[in-house]
């Protein structure tokens, strides 16, 4: 995280936020369901079709540009000063002026909150 922020700024911040967040929420969804297409695929035994050994490589080549995907959107949010809550994946951490973990913004909110504890590793 690089940016320290104001109440103000963290505010500018949140349709910015809701968007990267909205991002990752569904390309975690997407990963889940890959990597129950391709536990099936496996718990099915060897392929019995050059079709199924395509389809699970295409499943493995999709999971990964989805993991890809979301260490970049990881790397978005530090870019500004942000983290999801390894406590709570429905919450951002934005860093206040202090340079510690000052607000809070939860999926669906229209706001920051300022943190009310210290518990979140500042």
């Amino acid at each position: 995280m690089k940016h320290a922020l104001d109440r103000n700024d963290a505010q500018k911040l949140v349709p910015l936020i809701d968007a990267i967040f909205r991002e990752v929420a569904e390309r975690r969804r997407e990963v889940r369901l890959l990597e129950k297409q391709l536990t099936a695929l496996k718990e099915a035994g060897v392929p019995d079709t050059m079709s199924d050994w395509d389809r699970a490589q295409d499943l493995r080549a999709r999971l990964a540009t989805q993991r890809r995907e979301l260490r970049l959107a990881r790397k978005e949010f530090e870019r500004l000063g942000c983290q999801v809550d390894e406590h709570n994946p429905n919450r951002v951490l934005i860093l206040g002026p202090n340079g510690r973990r000052a607000f809070r913004w939860d999926a669906g909110d229209t706001s920051v909150q300022r943190l009310l504890s210290e518990s979140h590793g500042t």
